[in-house]
């Protein structure tokens, strides 16, 4: 979580005002994140207008998935981050998608420096946002399955969800030429996704 339950701020007029604003930048609408928290739109509507007696567990897990940082304190790696950063550039015109690579790569980087299979498993157990791209989605999904299959950690159960498998194709590369290369480097828990990119090209920054 970005911030422990226990030190979550009241959750008054500031902090249903810093949701619900984050929540229209983002454009995401009520119904989408109160289905990718786990809570009732209604419950979710009641947070953003400040209503008392709102369990402080919500609160933090919406914090997470948006990537709100309500104590301004030092956050971990999390993989609701990068979808956020992700959404962001994938929904400027033209996209960014390039930039949008290397928050993944960035992810990557710092999941290499976590200590313990337990802060990895934490770093993607909590289902992110979609970036807005299914493409990306998708690849969100499956790198986060490859992570953990390479370091011998149970995949969380969101990654397996239909929303994360592509109908068709789709290459990283636009060369023709280097697609066999691509899918000889992709792994498996990316290619059965439809999505063909090499591990490699997504660990360097």
């Amino acid at each position: 979580m970005l911030i422990p339950e226990g030190l979550v701020p009241s959750h008054g007029d500031d902090v249903a005002i810093e949701i619900r604003n984050e929540r229209h930048v983002l454009k995401v609408s009520q119904k989408e994140l109160a289905e990718i928290v786990g809570c009732s739109q209604s419950a979710l509507s009641r947070l953003e207008r400040g209503a008392q007696g709102i369990d402080s567990s919500l609160i933090c897990k919406v914090a997470e998935v948006m990537d709100l940082n309500l104590l301004g304190t030092i956050s971990p790696p999390r993989i609701t981050s990068v979808a956020v950063g992700m959404r962001r550039l994938l929904q400027e015109d033209p996209p960014d998608t390039s930039l949008a690579f290397r928050i993944l790569s960035r992810f990557t980087g710092q999941w290499r420096t976590l200590a313990n299979a337990s802060d990895k498993l934490e770093a993607v157990s909590t289902r992110p946002l979609s970036t807005s791209d299914q493409r990306f989605d998708a690849l969100l999904a499956g790198y986060v399955e490859h992570l953990c299959v390479t370091d011998e950690i149970q995949a969380p159960a969101w990654v397996y969800l239909n929303a994360y498998y592509l109908e068709r194709f789709w290459w990283r590369t636009p060369l023709a030429s280097m697609r066999a290369i691509e899918m000889a480097e992709t792994p498996g828990a990316l290619s059965n996704r439809k999505v063909f990119t090499s591990a490699r090209s997504l660990e360097s920054v």
